[in-house]
Parts: C-alpha cells; sequence; structure tokens
C-alpha cells in the first residue's frame, strides 16, 4: 500500500491538495472528500485520506474491491466463481464477502491477471445474454410474431 502511494504522489502533496476541501460543508469530525476526475488521483487521494486517519483498510468489501479494480460491484461475484479472487475465510452464500486489501491491490498491478479478469466478465456477460436470447424463440404465424418460451 506504501508502494501505491509513492506511484502516485508524496502524502504530503495528496494532504496538501486535500486541505482546502475539508472545512467545506463537511458537517463536524467530518472530513468532505474533494472531487477529483482521474482514477488514478481518486486511487491517491483515498490512500491519503487513510494514511492521515493512521488507518490502513484489511480488508474490502465486494464494492471497494471492485471500485479499487475499476469493475462493477456486481461483477465481483463473477470474479469469485471463476476463482479470480477469493474471499477472506469461508463466508455464507448470502453473507457479506470480504478481501484482502493487499491482495486485491497486488492483483490490480498484474497484466496478465487483469486480462483475465476482464476475459471472465466478458464470457459471463456473453453466456447470460447468449441465454437469455435462447429462451425465447420467435415463431411467424400469418404475418404476426408470438414469443413462446422454451424449457430448459
Amino acid at each position: 500500500m506504501f508502494q501505491m502511494i509513492q506511484l502516485f504522489r508524496p502524502i504530503g502533496q495528496a494532504i496538501a491538495n486535500l486541505a482546502p476541501f475539508a472545512p467545506r460543508s463537511a458537517g463536524a469530525g467530518r472530513i468532505a472528500i474533494p472531487p477529483v476526475s482521474s482514477f488514478a488521483s481518486r486511487v491517491a487521494a483515498l490512500f491519503a485520506l487513510q494514511e492521515v486517519a493512521c488507518q490502513h483498510p484489511a480488508r474490502l468489501t465486494a464494492e471497494q474491491a471492485a471500485w479499487v479494480l475499476n469493475c462493477q460491484p456486481h461483477d465481483v461475484p463473477v470474479l469469485v466463481v471463476a476463482r479470480l479472487l477469493k474471499p477472506l475465510g469461508n463466508p455464507q452464500p448470502n453473507s457479506v464477502k470480504y478481501f484482502a486489501a493487499m491482495e486485491v491491490l497486488e492483483l490490480a498491478k498484474d497484466r496478465t491477471w487483469l486480462a483475465k479478469l476482464t476475459n471472465a466478465v466478458s464470457q459471463h456477460w456473453k453466456e447470460k445474454n447468449l441465454h437469455k436470447k435462447s429462451r425465447s424463440a420467435v415463431l411467424t404465424e400469418n404475418g404476426k410474431s408470438l414469443q413462446i418460451g422454451l424449457a430448459v
């Protein structure tokens, strides 16, 4: 995690960039996060804020992991099923899944793993859309279209 911060910009500079935004409609005891444009700036701002608060997240939720990997939260279960991401512990199917932050950050640096991630998500949605199309057949009878659901 320290390497990620050093890659984007020094902590002091990140804090100095965030300082003007703290008083703006933050409320009591809260820090307003500034709007940042690029993904690298968002990651740097996130880690700078965690450094300031002396908090190092050891685990990430599915939404946080998706944000770090720059994918959608609904893609994370696809990655788990494809065995590209492994949740911490042995969670129940209906429970919140947590992921090791250091593992997710390391995987995000690996180009081949990112290619596998992209292929797994693409394949999942391709199969899901194909399955959806094959469930209904269109028959034409006397110029009229009829939708017939097929049992799968």
